[in-house]
């Protein structure tokens, strides 16, 4: 019997050939974009849920997210699209320090910007992107959390005018502003995490391996020398709530979760994670953006797209 050539696709080499130039050309603020401290922990659902409010909670941070309208236009954000939207959202105001969002002349040029290729039809990239951005604009989120010595507290949309624009499918909004109280929590007060923008783009099929990334960039810098475990029940509770509760459903989880972790770790390549005894093994690593080139950079506006 013949062996059975093993082929990659066209996908797996482009993952693989960002893999290599993430490891290659260490980041500078040049490759961030920023996100949402909270949802570098907790996060949109990974698809599509019969329901008009979404909560989790992982510690003491608590997320809630409500459908801002009634059901025939629109739901709860969710899926990669739904975060390479709220990325492109958060880089833009931290960048630009502005609370106006500049989306471009159109969603295909705006799909563009985050990394996605433009694809029409009811079930196209083009269709999924307006309509995320729909939800996106129209939810309204809570979080709570201790960032220090201080307690975090947003309650709100994340746009001051999401009732003016509910349709993206019958127009196209070229700017959108941000409430201003997200803006203050975002930009003001620093509550945003800076991530190499790469290694979103190159994750972008997988909400999971992105939700991974983003709790690995917040977390392993300031995790402690001596490694530390994290558990599966833990990481089942922050991020498999979709997974059935019984025996079935962790594996499957623990099973998803290694997949999606080792592609992880290809684009986060000074992470230090391993696999261990009852969960996962993590130690104290440096950022994605290293901090010494982004204080210097931060400060100044830097003049070009956030993600692209």
């Amino acid at each position: 019997m013949k062996n059975k050539r093993f082929v990659l696709s066209k996908r797996d080499l482009d993952f693989i050939d960002k893999s290599i130039e993430i490891s290659d050309s260490p980041a500078s603020i040049d490759n961030a974009t920023f996100m949402f401290l909270p949802f570098c922990q907790l996060g949109f659902p990974r698809s599509s849920i019969n329901e008009v409010f979404f909560a989790r909670s992982c510690g003491k941070m608590e997320l809630k997210i409500q459908d801002g309208t009634n059901r025939s236009i629109s739901e709860i954000p969710f899926g990669p699209a739904a975060r390479l939207i709220f990325a492109y959202i958060c880089s833009y105001a931290v960048r630009f320090k502005t609370s106006s969002i500049e989306l471009g002349n159109s969603a295909a040029e705006f799909m563009r910007k985050i990394g996605l290729t433009s694809s029409g039809g009811k079930k196209g990239s083009l269709t999924s992107v307006k309509s995320q951005l729909l939800n996106i604009n129209v939810c309204r989120i809570e979080v709570k959390y201790a960032n220090g010595k201080k307690i975090i507290i947003f309650d709100g949309p994340i746009f001051k005018d999401c009732l003016a624009v509910t349709n993206f499918e019958s127009g196209w909004s070229r700017h959108l502003h941000l409430n201003e109280i997200f803006y203050e929590v975002l930009v003001q007060q620093k509550n945003c995490v800076p991530i190499d923008n790469r290694a979103v783009i190159a994750l972008k099929r997988s909400s999971l391996a992105m939700d991974i990334y983003f709790m690995l960039a917040e977390r392993l810098h300031r995790a402690k020398q001596k490694p530390s475990i994290l558990y599966w029940k833990n990481l089942r509770d922050q991020f498999g709530q979709e997974y059935a509760d019984n025996n079935n459903g962790k594996r499957s989880f623990k099973r998803n979760f290694v997949a999606a972790l080792r592609k992880v770790l290809m684009v986060y390549p000074s992470a230090k994670v391993r696999l261990a005894s009852g969960g996962i093994e993590i130690q104290k690593s440096s950022p994605p953006i290293p901090n010494k080139k982004l204080s210097s950079a931060q400060s100044r506006l830097v003049n070009k797209p956030c993600i692209e």
